[in-house]
């Protein structure tokens, strides 16, 4: 049994960075697991685009870096068999699917949010409501590549920041930085007092300041933002239309 089991599309990561850039990505989880290993914690790789990693854990191979359903039932089957405390994603969104999810907040003028949340429920993905998926099951976290990068890079270098992890004491993490778009103010609120008991939040700041490189000091960082979508021709030219509201 494995403590932490890094979620990784083999075939994914050959296609987006080439075999080069594939064998320095899974060379960096190896020293991963290494460092995990002095920290008294058991990591393996396992491949969903590998039939035989899949046979191994009851699931079948995806067969399709971008196929969501796939993707999710292979997470399922991971952890249906071998049961980890975490479950990692490598890469982002074009290498492991978010799962699309219709908008909970039609006013937001989004038609569907693509999410990780499903990868923390038991829930099989057969419908696109977040509610289905709102029990938690599971650690789910991911470590993401920069969409569309042709160099693993920035993967690589986040890679090595986890290897590199100490851990220090609560206290260090109880000072902190607090976020959030208007529409989601009082939520962020509540959550924030859950975790540091105080309900500070800033609401998007300018960025480009002296006051924002103070603001970010503290060692936890809670951000809730939302995006505006602009018209499909921008979207299809790569352009960003994000920002706060």
């Amino acid at each position: 049994m494995a403590d932490k089991v890094l979620i990784v599309n083999g075939d994914g990561l050959e296609k987006k960075y080439g075999s080069k850039g594939q064998k320095a990505v899974l060379a960096a989880l190896r020293a991963l697991i290494a460092a995990d290993k002095k920290r008294d914690l058991s990591s393996r790789i396992i491949d969903i685009s590998s039939a035989t990693d899949m046979r191994r854990c009851r699931g079948k191979k995806v067969s399709s870096p971008g196929n969501e359903r796939q993707s999710k039932d292979a997470v399922d089957a991971i952890y249906a068999a071998l049961k980890p405390d975490y479950l990692v994603l490598v890469d982002g969104p074009d290498v492991i699917p978010h799962l699309t999810l219709n908008n909970p907040v039609p006013k937001d003028k989004d038609p569907d949010v693509p999410s990780d949340l499903p990868y923390a429920s038991d829930a099989s993905y057969t419908s696109r409501d977040a509610a289905k998926y709102a029990a938690v099951t599971r650690v789910v976290g991911r470590i993401p590549g920069i969409t569309g990068a042709k160099e693993p890079d920035h993967l690589i270098k986040l890679l090595q920041v986890s290897a590199a992890f100490k851990s220090r004491p609560r206290k260090d993490y109880m000072s902190y930085f607090g976020i959030s778009a208007a529409v989601w103010s009082k939520s962020t609120e509540e959550s924030v007092d859950n975790i540091f008991g105080s309900k500070t939040i800033k609401s998007c700041p300018p960025t480009g300041t002296p006051r924002v490189s103070r603001g970010l000091s503290p060692l936890s960082h809670f951000i809730i933002v939302t995006a505006a979508r602009s018209t499909r021709s921008s979207m299809d030219r790569g352009d960003s239309n994000s920002r706060c509201r």
